[in-house]
């Protein structure tokens, strides 16, 4: 039956393919083109080979979409290993301290170390080393070969599913042996970047380039040849705490911004302590140089540090600018003998960045308002999307109060604390928050209040003996405590707020500046009533008679009569993440529907279209010989999609897909048919609907 043999396997690997790039029209660029089988490099002076194999080249506009400091790469046609080629200036590196900085600072959980050695690749010196671990739910694999040439560093790396590729490194080989240096007496460097993708993020957009935040009020518009709004995974593996950055290329100058409310506190104190966090942070005593440039008229001083990083010399520039009670602070960082050429560039930079005014911020925001939350996260036992989390593991739920949440799930909120559920922080006003959950067995909740508050505050505080204020919510009484608190020398104001429901304790704590938390009293008490707790089981997916509802992901397959079977046949390697449901009746007719989430800002609608497409003609085509459509525009479940048809005589086949999106997640629907079928592809697509 087609529905076991084609659909099954159409599904892992367009599933697997989140982790490739399929390869779209080449952009045009001066440093960089696809020639037949390999890609040349002449900024960086590389080239990938890819004759007599099955791996597909992507220039540095595709490979972003997944890694996005890359430049360049490549994906196997089945999806399931790829190259990404990163090369970043430096000096004075040493390969074997750079090579431990890159392992610690992976993203990954349960992280091991496999393999380790000393090689040469394209006749020069290099580390190589082999890493798994678990990113998002997914067991993964990473093999890297280092190396520096020139004054820059190369980083040359592969990665799949862990359980398809091997520890000593042997299913990496044909990917590195791929990659060779060309021979050069110089290396150009860049000429430029790609602009990065139109996105919207939590109180913020990027339109044609250019950045402006009805959160932070600043708005960036790169006009100066070399420069380009830096944001999401590329901003943040360089600064966690940074919304948004400016990035130029040749010489490599990395600036980023840091948005902080600090209503209540003393401007020249605060930008003191922000002096002496970086100085204790680089472990050095006092900044060697200062530069004064302005932003948007506002006087920036910066301090200028000389440090040796393990593995390069560098030199960073901090200082901060202020606006009413918002602080902005500023780091640049470059490598240490382009000093020269950076500190010209650093006027120019700033005169790139500006505030918006208070009437531009207000209608930026009530445009942010009229869409929907961009944030969307998905893993093994939880869901974000549209503002609302729902915790499947401990059955409650949380809505943002406002747009101006940004929350952290799953992995990323462990980083925060090792037990935390949900972290959270209204970026405007500058209010933290974090959820964490603890089996309490039959303990009341006065007595977990109680505990709560010991283990956190000092020993004597005054807190700890003033009663609670009692909350009453459809699940049970809220007791919520204040407390001031003095941490690392900054005063600060708590809310503790604690629960027990079942053998459930729930904490949700909320902190910020004194200032901050007078000022935000009203979103400090909607955070609170945003949580929900269940008595039920808050479950994932549900089967009925009815119906197949995965609230995971989002959607809902019903079912035409009662003898159709409805499966979820999700590999179980990337189950964390995605979903797959099955659906076939007795007549040979059938429905598939694949869920997924987008991992980087730069994969949209089109990124999926190409990834699902490329597999689908794989297997339609060259295997069970269908003729396929051209995509053309459609709409399923109230929602605008791509419809690709196919057909075949021989037996009669009849074939339609839906690609479609909604909250930053992806979707392909797909029936088929045999004969004359009870019904048709079109009434079979149409048992799809969103649910919420």
């Amino acid at each position: 039956m087609v529905y076991r043999s084609g659909l099954t396997a159409l599904g892992t690997l367009v599933l697997m393919a989140v982790l490739s790039q399929p390869v779209l029209a080449q952009s045009e660029r001066t440093d960089q083109a696809i020639e037949g089988d390999r890609l040349v490099d002449y900024g960086y002076q590389f080239e990938i080979r890819a004759e007599g194999t099955d791996w597909q080249l992507l220039d540095e506009e595709q490979i972003r979409m997944i890694v996005p400091e890359a430049i360049g790469g490549a994906v196997t046609s089945n999806g399931a290993l790829y190259l990404a080629i990163v090369v970043e200036q430096t000096s004075n590196v040493d390969l074997g301290s750079a090579a431990n900085l890159l392992i610690e600072a992976m993203p990954l959980d349960n992280r091991v170390v496999e393999l380790y050695s000393s090689v040469t690749h394209s006749g020069f010196p290099a580390i190589r080393f082999v890493v798994n671990g678990v990113v998002s739910g997914l067991h993964v694999r990473y093999g890297t070969i280092l190396l520096e040439r020139s004054g820059y560093l190369y980083q040359l790396t592969c990665f799949g599913m862990a359980d398809l590729t091997q520890a000593d490194g042997s299913s990496f080989l044909p990917c590195w042996d791929s990659v060779r240096l060309l021979p050069a007496e110089r290396i150009p460097g860049r000429t430029g970047r790609p602009t990065i993708p139109e996105t919207t993020g939590v109180g913020y957009r990027v339109q044609q380039g250019n950045y402006e935040s009805a959160a932070n009020g600043l708005s960036i518009v790169p006009t100066r040849p070399g420069w380009r709004v830096s944001i999401g995974l590329e901003l943040q593996r360089g600064n966690p705490e940074a919304e948004v950055g400016l990035a130029h290329e040749s010489p490599d100058v990395y600036i980023a911004f840091t948005h902080e409310p600090i209503a209540g506190q003393n401007p020249d104190e605060y930008a003191q302590g922000v002096q002496q966090a970086i100085q204790q942070n680089l472990g050095v005593v006092s900044p060697q140089r200062s530069l004064s440039v302005l932003v948007d008229q506002i006087p920036l001083n910066l301090q200028i540090y000389d440090w040796v990083a393990p593995a390069l010399t560098q030199q960073t520039a901090v200082g901060v600018f202020f606006s009413g009670e918002d602080a902005y602070q500023v780091s640049a960082s470059w490598a240490a003998d382009q000093s020269q050429a950076v500190m010209a560039l650093l006027p120019e930079a700033f005169s790139q960045v500006h505030l918006l005014s208070t009437e531009a911020r207000e209608a930026l925001l009530q445009e942010l308002a009229l869409q929907r939350d961009p944030q969307n996260t998905v893993g093994p036992d939880f869901n974000l999307r549209n503002g609302l989390y729902q915790d499947f593991l401990y059955h409650l739920t949380w809505r943002k109060p406002s747009p101006f949440w940004k929350v952290s799930t799953g992995q990323d909120a462990r980083e925060y604390n090792p037990i935390a559920r949900l972290v959270m922080e209204e970026i405007a006003r500058g209010i933290f928050g974090m959820v964490i959950v603890e089996e309490v067995g039959a303990m009341p909740n006065e007595q977990y209040h109680s505990a709560v508050l010991q283990v956190t505050l000092p020993v004597g505080h005054e807190s700890l003996t003033r009663p609670p204020t009692v909350r009453s919510t459809p699940y049970g009484q809220v007791l919520i405590t204040p407390a001031d608190m003095d941490v690392s020398g900054m005063a600060l104001s708590y809310l503790f707020a604690t629960t027990v429901v079942g053998n459930r304790g729930v904490q949700l704590l909320l902190w910020g500046y004194p200032g901050n938390v007078e000022a935000g009293q009203a979103e400090l008490w909607a955070a609170i009533d945003g949580l929900t707790i269940m008595q039920a089981p808050l479950l994932p997916a549900e089967t009925s008679p009815a119906e197949y509802i995965d609230r995971r992901l989002g959607f809902k397959v019903r079912r035409p009569s009662s003898s159709w079977v409805v499966e979820n046949q999700t590999p179980l390697e990337i189950s964390a993440v995605s979903t797959m449901v099955t659906a076939h009746g007795d007549d040979d007719t059938g429905l598939i529907v694949l869920a997924m989430c987008a991992f980087s800002e730069g994969q949209d609608e089109r990124w999926f279209e190409q990834v699902v497409q490329s597999q689908l003609l794989q297997f339609y085509v060259e295997r069970v010989g269908m003729v396929m459509s051209a995509p053309s525009d459609s709409s399923l479940a109230g929602q605008p999609s791509r419809l690709i048809r196919g057909s075949r005589t021989e037996p009669d086949m009849q074939m339609a897909l839906h690609l479609l999106a909604k909250d930053h997640t992806y979707y392909a629907i797909l029936a088929f048919a045999l004969a004359e079928p009870l019904l048709s592809v079109d009434e079979m697509v149409g048992l799809f609907e969103f649910v919420d």
